[in-house]
Formats: structure tokens, C-alpha cells, sequence
């Protein structure tokens, strides 16, 4: 289905697939209604739409004028509607969690480490 057959919005609660870049790795995004969540707790917020990509739920928010840094829970706009064209089951979404897990611990320089990087496929071992 691709993403302008879904319906703009309300979003639908559940796991999707999508890049981050052209070129990139698939990561896992999780959409759901409800309170915020920063760091798997639940923040004392208004009830609304947000996500999870990559398995982060929120992003730092900085201005080097004044020094000011926070963190805040991702906008549902930066995975909606991108990511409605490719819903994917849980049992998926928790393996593609696990697996860029495992990249970044073990494999630093496999695309699914840096997921926001388009992939160089000129520096990627062979596969044999």
C-alpha cells in the first residue's frame, strides 16, 4: 500500500517499517494514542498521538545560544504518514529492534547502526 492510499490522518495505532534516508535500512516504527513516553516511562502529559522509530521514543531539543537542551517525545508527523505504506507484525517490529541492537553493539559499521545514513555499499564487506 503506498502512503497515499492511507488516510492522512487520525494515524492507526500499530507497528510499521520505514527509512530514515534514501538508500537506508528499514527500522521499526510504533505508533500508538495515548501519554508520551521518555526513556519507557510515561510522562504526566495531555493524551495524544506519538511514536517510536528505531526504538527511541524522543529526541534532544538544543539551542547553543542560550545552552538550552531537553528532551521531548517524538512528533507523530516525523512517522506519519511515511511509515503507514509498510505495517509489519510484532513479531517483526521486536526482531528489527533486536537486530539494529546487535549492529550497533557489534557491527558499528553495518547500515543498521546508522540507520539515518544512506548505505555505501562500496564499504560493505562481501557476503561471502
Amino acid at each position: 500500500m503506498r502512503p497515499e492510499a492511507v488516510p492522512v490522518w487520525p494515524p492507526i495505532a500499530g507497528t510499521y517499517a520505514m527509512k530514515l534516508t534514501r538508500g537506508g535500512p528499514r527500522v521499526p516504527v510504533r505508533i500508538w494514542h495515548g501519554l508520551a513516553e521518555i526513556d519507557g516511562e510515561a510522562q504526566d502529559r495531555a493524551l495524544g498521538w506519538f511514536c517510536e522509530i528505531d526504538g527511541k521514543t524522543d529526541r534532544v531539543e538544543r539551542d547553543d545560544d542560550t545552552g538550552y537542551r531537553c528532551r521531548v517525545p517524538i512528533e507523530i508527523d516525523r512517522a506519519w504518514p511515511y511509515a503507514a505504506g509498510e505495517p509489519i507484525t510484532e513479531a517483526e517490529y521486536k526482531f528489527l529492534i533486536a537486530d539494529a541492537a546487535h549492529a550497533r553493539e557489534w557491527r558499528p559499521d553495518h547500515p543498521k547502526a546508522s540507520p539515518w545514513r544512506p548505505v555505501n555499499f562500496n564499504t560493505l564487506p562481501p557476503r561471502f
